[in-house]
């Protein structure tokens, strides 16, 4: 039903209950929302391709996925998530899950391996990188940050966005890259100031808030060199396009 080049807008709402209560506390507080799919609605419409009557093959492409609080008390939590996904043209031949595959990621395998990656951020009292950015990084009170984690090499390698929200009175956007890193953090997010972005890689990332035309005084990222390849590969690229220009 959804038409090629078609737009598919996932939302997931998250209502305020004591049943929700998150009650371990972490370097991001205690949260009282709790969220249950953005992880696996990732992960389904990463792997899901659709067959057309014509025959021809169809993927999502995932443009973002955002954590959005719709109150201004500080303590309030993320209230829904939203995920973009535009329906293209799938690779011809390209390998894919079936639907008993979708169906055991969805219902077994991501939602535990979800939970391994909540275990092991949930140890997380402080992050050993906040010690390096506190000695080396100047951010003014009032600004707006951008903070950006690929933890491709560590999950424990990430910006402690927390900090800076609650130290310089900043707001922050988080981009995530690890989709089930995000849907941790969404989880802890407690603060009306922060934003939480996952996308498929920077350069993703980056387009999203050009296009809708969103700007920061500053800029700060762990393990960014991580990103290298994807930057240089779209700048040579841009280069080549300019050349055929």
């Amino acid at each position: 039903w959804l038409k090629p080049g078609g737009c598919l807008n996932v939302t997931e709402i998250n209502e305020f209950s004591e049943i929700n209560q998150i009650t371990t506390s972490t370097l991001y507080g205690v949260s009282p929302i709790k969220l249950r799919y953005s992880s696996l609605y990732i992960q389904l419409l990463r792997n899901i391709q659709i067959q057309e009557e014509d025959g021809s093959w169809w993927r999502f492409n995932l443009r973002c996925s955002i954590g959005v609080s719709s109150n201004t008390e500080p303590l309030s939590g993320l209230k829904h998530t939203r995920l973009l996904a535009e329906k293209v043209p799938a690779p011809s031949g390209s390998l894919h899950l079936n639907y008993l595959e979708l169906l055991e990621g969805l219902s077994t395998i991501w939602p535990q391996h979800q939970e391994s990656i909540n275990v092991l951020l949930g140890r997380e009292r402080s992050s050993w990188t906040s010690k390096i950015f506190e000695e080396r990084m100047i951010i003014s009170e009032d600004s707006t940050v951008l903070a950006f984690n690929p933890r491709r090499n560590d999950l424990l390698i990430s910006v402690d966005s927390h900090s800076i929200i609650r130290e310089k009175n900043s707001n922050v956007w988080t981009i995530e890259i690890d989709c089930f890193a995000y849907h941790n953090i969404l989880t802890k997010t407690v603060d009306y100031r922060s934003r939480v972005e996952w996308n498929e890689t920077f350069l993703e990332a980056i387009e999203y808030l050009k296009i809708n035309e969103i700007y920061f005084n500053t800029f700060v990222a762990a393990d960014f060199l991580s990103e290298k390849k994807d930057i240089d590969e779209s700048r040579g690229n841009h280069v080549r396009s300019r050349l055929r220009d």
